[in-house]
């Protein structure tokens, strides 16, 4: 997209540096970008992870000689025809508009690596469940730990237990996908991660069957099934993910217990297979060792769950550690520190 005056192109600031827009208003435009997507699709490309064409980061209007003005949120939409178009259900979003019909898989925006609700780990619990409801529940819950480094190198590093919560937290979500590597850390660590990794690919029959539904959210908080239950209305850190599996994350450092209510009908404890009570105080919850809960009628989920999470070792990975030293900033240097 060029200058209004004609002189260059118009050019915009964004998180990665400075850029601009193909004018996908104008027919040679988006003729034009199609192909390059097209080629890299024949060179074996399966799909692209689109990030920007929001408004935010439009050059000034002023500025611009669009073909056809797009408005506030016409270009990502434009963008993501295209892509909708040349690879379907296999190209990922952060920015939509009224899209939940499109054949596009959808991210949650890039979430910093901290615990807090302020865009860190409890944000990347609410959010989800909130685009649950608004429609868009073919989820990815960003990246694991976060963005490390990404918008701040001098940021400290995920601890070794942020790292480790925050992947029992996307492991169920629909998607999981990684920032960080996980042997960057102690083997111990590492092992909870790659064992969660296994738990999420051991969902995939599950996840299959209730997201072809698209009736219902598949990721939803704990009232969407038993609308009845106002005591499950304000519950903010537990979630379903389908209607037979409660996640009941840990979202603070040092905690290895928490309450947790549960909706009507039987419950049994995912780790053990027990059955449980609707109100427990105090229930254990080490690292890595999230609460997990499923629904009776389905002991086909509660069998494969209990068998793959028998690899993950309980309470294995310590508080206020911090075991890896590799620096993600964009800045870094290529190698390791410390």
């Amino acid at each position: 997209m060029a200058e209004r005056s004609g002189g260059a192109a118009a050019r915009l600031k964004w998180w990665g540096g400075t850029a601009g827009l193909v004018d996908l208003t104008a027919p040679q435009g988006r003729e034009w970008y199609r192909g390059k997507l097209q080629a890299l699709l024949d060179l074996g490309a399966a799909g692209f992870k689109i990030d920007g064409g929001d408004h935010k980061y439009h050059p000034p209007a002023e500025r611009c000689a669009w073909h056809r003005p797009p408005g506030a949120s016409g270009y990502s939409d434009l963008l993501l025809a295209l892509i909708e178009e040349l690879a379907p259900n296999r190209c990922e979003t952060r920015t939509a508009w009224c899209s939940q019909s499109r054949s596009v898989l959808w991210r949650e925006g890039g979430k910093d690596s901290h615990w807090g609700l302020d865009n860190g780990l409890k944000a990347v619990v609410t959010l989800g469940m909130h685009l649950g409801l608004l429609g868009y529940d073919l989820l990815i819950p960003d990246m694991v730990p976060g963005r490390v480094q990404t918008m701040k190198t001098d940021d400290p590093l995920p601890t070794d237990e942020l790292m480790v919560r925050w992947t029992e937290v996307s492991t169920f979500f629909p998607f999981l996908q990684f920032s960080y590597f996980p042997w960057n850390y102690a083997s111990s660590t590492a092992q909870a991660v790659a064992a969660y990794a296994q738990v999420h690919k051991t969902l995939e029959p599950y996840l299959a069957e209730h997201a072809a539904m698209r009736s219902v959210p598949l990721l939803r908080p704990l009232w969407y099934d038993y609308p009845e239950e106002r005591e499950l209305y304000p519950i903010a850190d537990t979630f379903m993910l389908g209607p037979d599996l409660v996640v009941a994350p840990v979202l603070d450092p040092g905690v290895t217990a928490r309450d947790v209510v549960l909706p009507p009908g039987g419950w049994r404890d995912a780790w053990s297979g027990q059955p449980v009570a609707r109100r427990l105080e105090a229930w254990p919850a080490p690292c890595p060792g999230i609460p997990l809960f499923v629904h009776d009628r389905n002991p086909a989920l509660l069998e494969v769950l209990r068998e793959a999470l028998a690899a993950v070792t309980r309470g294995s990975v310590a508080s206020g550690v911090t075991t890896s030293t590799w620096q993600a900033g964009l800045n870094r240097d290529l190698r390791v520190t410390g």
